[in-house]
């Protein structure tokens, strides 16, 4: 291959040509904007368009296209490639061309590559268990591998005038200061707007949900495995290693950082000076907790109990109702744009803004405004509510008002719950563990109450014609025919269209990515968790209690199933 001066390549000591998430795709998509500063074709061309791998040819997947394709580019190729230096194109290990390579901690690669390998199903024989897969790598027998030859290659050739070598925990640690590397070293001109409009597309939450570089289109060609703990983009930060691997694991690693000695090249951790970590903390975002109370034997979240349950209620009003985790999110949004069919809204204004939920009060969130806000907002109003079928106000018990509940399988329940909890700093001493939250759950001691209790007083008025009384496995398993059941229930004409088209908006991948109804505005108040397996939007389908719950466990939950029995209400377990 002849190489040309203007190339350039992003290089990193990854231990696969498939393996994205050890700094790659950040840093190619990084690269592409210092370069280019072309947001839009960023925003709508995929990085494996843009910024192809050299070493990977496979007619089955649409990027996969080999050299011809990278011959046949405009110049500057930018060129993406996992290969040891000494694989290189001959001219280019000469000098022509320009490389820049990413380094990262050996145990935060193995940790990482091996979520990636069990999320694209490309685990073999030999690497499909963890130890096997650590072993491979620690061995030299994994792919790519031997890696402190990999990085050691790149290491040595630091100061050669065609290499920029970086390192992740660097780039991550400070990514405004490594955007400005990159541009001086590609001799690009940005402003302090720029580096803060690069940074900003980069950081990983938003990478994590842009579907041009999270590698979600192999969803529409292969199997992924979106119910391991893996994923294309992970974490993005360094340490992670810490959560998964066991000290047998850190010794045969460590082996390799051995293999590094003398190199004058450090890939552990990085450690905080004592200034460094009195600054980090410094801008860490404070531990904010909704403040709980107990009303008529439910706990609940701080709020206006008295005033919810004596307020005037509409005739008009609509109210979701559920118990959290219940596909409440899901349903607000269908049902607001059953309403509206105003999509130019639903992405501009968040969700807690357009129907905000009326039994939480606490100033220090813009959208828990408490039950004034409600008062004073314009017919038709749209209500979210968690509250039990009794505490609800006395006019909307007895009509005045249409209601929308969802129920859900309480084995999914628990387990997103959990997640939700972990995630937004929300659990306490009395549910701080997984057993003492389902313990909690399964007495109903824990928040919101009995689950049993909540879903029969509403599947027990399910017939009451301003009750819609719908189940969260039916609305996934068929959302157009559950858009249309609101629809008719709302009474409002759409057409297939329509329903279309909320189905998409409303689809689990978008929502997870969708700013406006995700709660990522949470992390501009309070320090969440994202290095927690929780989240907001988690996956979006039933079932995947069985991969978390013992038997022990769902023996437990099994015991409130039994409590419905009898009442006509059932719910699948696939």
């Amino acid at each position: 291959m002849k190489s040309r001066k203007f190339n350039t390549w992003i290089r990193e000591k990854m231990i696969s040509g498939l393996s994205l998430i050890q700094g790659t795709t950040l840093t190619q998509e990084m690269v592409y904007l210092i370069q280019t500063l072309d947001f839009d074709t960023a925003n709508k061309v995929q990085l494996d368009e843009r910024f192809p791998m050299v070493e990977v040819k496979d007619d089955r997947f649409p990027y996969y296209k080999g050299l011809k394709f990278i011959e046949d580019m405009k110049s500057p190729r930018m060129i993406k490639s996992h290969l040891h230096h000494f694989l290189l194109p001959t001219q280019l290990q000469n000098g022509k061309g320009r490389i820049i390579y990413m380094a990262r901690n050996p145990k935060d690669v193995v940790t990482s590559f091996y979520r990636l390998m069990q999320w694209g199903d490309q685990l073999v024989e030999g690497d499909k268990t963890f130890n096997q897969f650590v072993d491979a790598f620690v061995e030299g027998k994994g792919y790519a591998c031997p890696w402190p030859r990999h990085v050691l290659e790149y290491w040595e050739r630091r100061n050669e005038k065609n290499i920029l070598f970086l390192k992740y925990e660097d780039v991550v640690r400070d990514l405004p200061a490594a955007i400005r590397t990159v541009a001086a070293f590609l001799g690009r001109s940005l402003t302090d707007e720029d580096v803060a409009r690069i940074a900003n597309h980069c950081h990983v939450d938003k990478m994590r949900n842009n579907d041009k570089v999270n590698m979600s289109y192999w969803r529409d060609i292969k199997y992924v495995d979106d119910n391991s703990e893996g994923g294309f983009i992970n974490k993005g930060r360094p340490g992670v290693w810490r959560e998964v691997l066991t000290q047998d694991h850190i010794d045969k690693i460590d082996t390799l950082l051995q293999e590094l000695d003398g190199s004058g090249l450090e890939l552990e951790q990085m450690k905080l000076t004592m200034a460094e970590q009195t600054n980090e903390a410094s801008e860490e975002k404070p531990r904010i907790q909704l403040g709980r109370k107990q009303y008529k034997g439910i706990w609940m979240f701080d709020n206006e109990i008295e005033e919810i349950e004596t307020m005037d209620t509409r005739e008009d009003d609509i109210w979701v109702c559920t118990f959290p985790r219940s596909g409440t999110t899901l349903t607000q949004e269908i049902t607001f744009l059953v309403q509206t069919m105003d999509f130019d809204k639903a992405r501009s204004v968040q969700l807690d803004d357009r129907f905000p939920i009326i039994e939480v009060k606490d100033d220090r969130f813009p959208y828990y405004r408490g039950i004034k806000f409600i008062e004073e907002m314009p017919s038709p109003r749209m209500i979210k509510c968690h509250l039990h079928h009794f505490l609800l106000p006395e006019q909307l018990q007895k009509g005045k008002g249409r209601i929308i509940y969802v129920a859900r399988n309480p084995k999914d329940i628990v387990t997103s719950f959990y997640r939700l909890m972990q995630w937004g700093d929300g659990l306490n001493q009395t549910d701080g563990t997984w057993d003492l939250f389902v313990d909690a759950f399964v007495t109903g001691t824990g928040h919101n109450g009995s689950w049993s209790r909540h879903v029969l007083e509403f599947w027990n008025r399910r017939n009451d014609p301003n009750v819609l009384f719908l189940k969260y496995e039916d609305l996934v398993k068929d959302m157009p025919k559950a858009v249309r059941k609101i629809a008719d229930f709302l009474d409002r004409q759409i057409t297939d269209d329509d329903v279309a088209r909320i189905c998409d908006h409303c689809h689990v991948d978008n929502m997870r990515k969708n700013d406006k109804v995700n709660m990522s505005y949470w992390r501009d108040i309070k320090k969440v968790f994202d290095d927690t397996d929780g989240g907001f939007i988690n996956k979006g389908k039933a079932g995947a209690w069985k991969e978390l719950l013992t038997p022990d466990k769902v023996e437990k939950i099994n015991g409130l199933l039994k409590e419905i029995e009898g009442s006509g209400l059932t719910f699948d377990e696939e």
